[in-house]
Formats: structure tokens, sequence, C-alpha cells
């Protein structure tokens, strides 16, 4: 898709502002049902200490609750700052039979008007005040990077897990490392703008992808400071994969393998990249297995449409049926083990039952006119 002529089936409409017509930096900032996160991530943002214009793109996604109402008094605060973009919910892209806010997403890449474009979900923030400065002096340092990012906090809303560091170690900044594991979160990176004329849509997780798309264009850069945190928490897609694997892998499981394809058709001329896409996708197939109950249809389906990509799925799975029946041997052996304990553990109950000991026990029982046990 080329985002300079992004399509939809109802206008979007911008809301009145002032915002200036070259900020150094647009901040991408998409909202849906965000009414208890978007106030805070909207602060922070504002809060930022820069020398330089900077403008958030906030795309409004008509949520159910309040947040549209509340986007709308920020942008009536802060008319200098923000250009709200408000969507209707005929322009939503579904992947997997469920809306996401991939419109609203690449709309507001297509809007950016920044040399560099910084990213922060409406249900994240950021908690240092110095972060876009930070990372635009980096890129201006450093002309051949093509994005920065930096390490974030990870929150669990529902304080299941203890606060975490993303990623936990650090990195090599390659693309073939970033191939084999999505280790930027989505609202630490600020990418180099670029022109953005063949984007597809087809796919989750898109954050991934456009990490892997900027990597096109240069070195990938990292400030060892956290900067943002990231709050986990039920709402989540990616939540969804902990917590309802079944229904996250049936869902999303067949647009999962079409990022690997989307990533191929950019990096598959390279034979050690590709060998790592392939492997990406065997692991997929592996898993969509493993928890997802419509599984064979994913996978028949994605067979049908890459029969290229047959002998690697099969390879997987054979590879996976192995590893399955190893387990189950293990487990029989184990069951096999607690058997013979139980069984031991049996003989001597009969053992003691038996002797003269026992008997002259429930003699005296029987003596005391109780129950005999």
């Amino acid at each position: 898709m080329d985002l300079s002529k992004i399509p939809g089936k109802s206008k979007v409409i911008e809301y009145k502002n002032d915002v200036p017509d070259k900020p150094v930096v647009s901040v991408c900032v998409t909202a849906y049902n965000h009414e208890k996160f978007i106030k805070q991530c909207l602060d922070s943002i504002l809060e930022q200490q820069t020398g330089f214009d900077f403008e958030i793109l906030l795309g409004e996604d008509d949520s159910t609750d309040k947040t549209r109402r509340i986007c709308k008094q920020y942008a009536d605060k802060y008319p200098d700052k923000i250009r709200l973009f408000l969507h209707n919910r005929k322009n939503v892209i579904s992947i997997g039979g469920k809306p996401t806010g991939r419109y609203n997403f690449l709309y507001n890449f297509a809007q950016a008007r920044g040399k560099y474009i910084a990213l922060c979900d409406g249900d994240d923030y950021w908690t240092d005040v110095t972060k876009l400065q930070r990372q635009v002096d980096f890129m201006e340092s450093h002309p051949d990077y093509a994005f920065s990012f930096h390490p974030v906090t990870v929150i669990y809303q529902d304080a299941s897990e203890a606060d975490s560091v993303y990623p936990k170690d650090k990195p090599t900044l390659t693309t073939s490392e970033l191939l084999t594991r999505n280790f930027i979160q989505t609202n630490s990176v600020m990418y180099r703008k670029q022109g953005y004329k063949d984007i597809p849509v087809d796919f989750m997780p898109g954050d991934w992808y456009m990490h892997l798309y900027h990597a096109k264009f240069g070195k990938i850069g990292c400030i060892d400071r956290k900067m943002s945190a990231y709050r986990h928490h039920k709402g989540g897609i990616w939540s969804g994969s902990g917590s309802d694997p079944n229904g996250f892998w049936s869902r999303y499981g067949y647009s999962h393998l079409m990022l690997f394809i989307r990533v191929l058709d950019m990096y598959g001329q390279d034979e050690h990249k590709k060998s790592i896409i392939y492997n990406n996708i065997s692991e997929t197939a592996v898993l969509i297995c493993e928890h997802a109950d419509n599984s064979q249809v994913i996978i028949e389906k994605f067979i049908d449409t890459y029969p290229n990509l047959a002998s690697v799925v099969l390879r997987a799975l054979t590879s996976g049926l192995a590893l399955l029946r190893r387990d189950i041997k293990n487990r029989d052996k184990s069951i096999q083990e607690l058997q013979k304990a139980y069984e031991a553990k049996q003989a001597e109950l009969n053992d003691i039952t038996s002797s003269k000991v026992w008997k002259m026990r429930n003699k005296a029982v029987r003596a005391l006119g109780k129950k005999k046990v």
C-alpha cells in the first residue's frame, strides 16, 4: 500500500489545530477504548523537553468509551501540538476476523511531517522527559542509522507479575538478530522517515514488520536508558498469547505466518536471512499446531497459497511430531515409575494389615465397641 494514497470507505476528520508545518519529530499515537490510559500517555509526550518543534498525531478510532471526548479536550487545550484525527469504524482493517488499529496506525504514518517518527500506543507512556531530545541527538549525529530504540519497563496492570525490563538482555544490533526476534518495543522506537510506498496490511504484528522495513535503510541504534513503559493488560492483543493461546493462535496464526511472507519479500535474496525467516515459519507452524483448534485449516490454507514453502512447514511439523513423541515417551516412563512406586507402597500396606500387630489392634478396637477401621 502506498501510504500517500491510503484508501478508506469514510473520510477521516482532522480536528482543528495550529500545529507548525515543519516539526522535527512526528509522534504517532493510536487510541481505541483507552479512557483509563490516554491522559497519562499524552501528558508524558507533552512533557518532553526539546529544543525543536514536534507534533503529536493522535488517531482516535471511534471508541465506545470516553476516549474520543478526552482526546478532543487535549486537542482543544494543546492546538499547537496535537493533530487529532477522528476515524470512522468503516475504515477499520480486520485481521484474522477481528478489527485492528492497523488503518489508524498507517494513517498516522501517511500524515507525518517530521524528519523522524516516534511511536506510542494510547495505553502506554513515556517515563523520561528527555527521551525525544536524546533520540534526535543520536539520529542527528549518526546519519547512517535508520532508527534508534531503548529498553522499556514492562508493567503488568493486574500485578500478576513483577515489573520487568524489555529486552532482558542487550541484543546484537543487526538485521539478522531482528529477524530472529523482535527485541524492540513499539513505544521506544524513533524512525528516520521514509517514503512508505509499499507497506502491506495483511499480517501481524505490524511493529515488527515496520522495524524490519526501516532496517533496510541503515543501521540500528540503541540508547541504553529506560525511557518508556509498556503496559501489559487484558485488553492488549498480545497478552492473549499467554492467557488464551488457543484463541490467539486460532485467530492470528495465519496472519503471523503472513508476516514472514512479507519479510521474505524484503530479505529473501540473502541466503542467511532467508534461512532465519524459514525457521520463523517453521516455529510458527509448530505453535499453531500445538495451540490452535483450527490448525489444520490454517496450515492447509498456507500450503495451498504458498506451495513452495510446503517442505519448510512439513519439516517443522515432522520435527515437532518427533519431539512430541519423545515427550510422550518420557511421560510414559514417568507414569511407569509412579506405578511401580504405588505398587511398592501398596505391598507395604498389605504387609502391615496382615501382620499380627494389626490383627491385635483390630481386636482391641472391637473390644472397645468402636467401628473397625
